[in-house]
């Protein structure tokens, strides 16, 4: 599905990405770990057109990902996550949901600012997509609740289900369980199993909980200073001195779950 090869990107005198190379193939769930400063969102901002690389090239579905601008990547159905959550938080959790859906909304601004039928029907029908998701995840009750009122995990929630509103193909996930306690990780984890098992979601992920990375991925590439050291299942990448050496540290055990 995804083909990143010899991918370049220098920031003045940082070469913040050296010829990384790696494939997601459809259905998987990929980790992208490394260090601090590896280059793991730089790769997540070249995939999403935010930047532009130096070097290399970017291919989904065999198509060059570099002649596009990143409102076109959403429309081939690359969709991501942020760090930072990107929520509006004075907004309602079905307002920020809507959001999600707006590759889907064909009404012109004219007709929906005199309120013509048409337009009153496409935004029924995206609030009956949110409001089904909503119920899906036992958060209905949430629907008018404003963002900022609510806790950080569910926050986090509520960002990937906006981003699963704009139907991605291949979901770009950068931290999604950083700064949730160990029962909102484990909710994320099933969530993100689900979303790939039944909706056929492929997803590439970025995070620093190992416990995680480890019990959700099928595979794991590895990042440090810009190159690719290692890429493989859970057990081989725990096993390899490289990455030993760069990221998890002597003595380092992490349970699949």
């Amino acid at each position: 599905m995804l083909t990143v090869k010899n991918l370049s990107m220098r920031f003045g005198g940082l070469q913040a990405l050296d010829k990384v190379s790696f494939t997601v193939s459809e259905g998987e769930i990929v980790g992208l770990i490394g260090p601090n400063g590896a280059g793991k969102t730089t790769v997540f901002n070249l995939i999403s057109r935010l930047y532009e690389p130096t070097g290399g090239q970017i291919l989904f579905r065999g198509e060059d990902l570099l002649k596009l601008r990143p409102h076109q990547i959403v429309e081939h159905g690359i969709v991501r996550t942020f760090q930072l959550l990107g929520l509006f938080p004075y907004m309602t959790v079905l307002e920020n949901l809507l959001v999600g859906e707006h590759r889907d909304f064909g009404a012109n601004p004219l007709a929906v600012a005199l309120g013509l039928p048409s337009a009153r029907r496409q935004e029924h029908d995206r609030r009956a997509q949110a409001l089904w998701l909503l119920r899906f995840l036992k958060m209905e009750a949430l629907a008018d609740a404003f963002v900022f009122a609510l806790p950080y995990g569910t926050q986090k929630l509520i960002e990937l289900m906006r981003a699963l509103l704009a139907r991605p193909r291949l979901l770009l996930l950068d931290e999604p369980v950083a700064g949730m306690n160990a029962a909102e990780k484990a909710a994320m984890r099933e969530f993100i199993k689900r979303i790939n098992s039944d909706w056929g979601i492929t997803v590439l992920l970025v995070e620093h909980d190992m416990n995680f990375v480890m019990g959700l991925c099928d595979r794991i590439i590895v990042l440090s200073y810009g190159r690719v050291i290692a890429e493989g299942r859970a057990d081989e990448i725990q096993q390899n001195p490289e990455v030993i050496a760069a990221y998890l540290g002597e003595g380092i055990s992490v349970a699949r779950t």
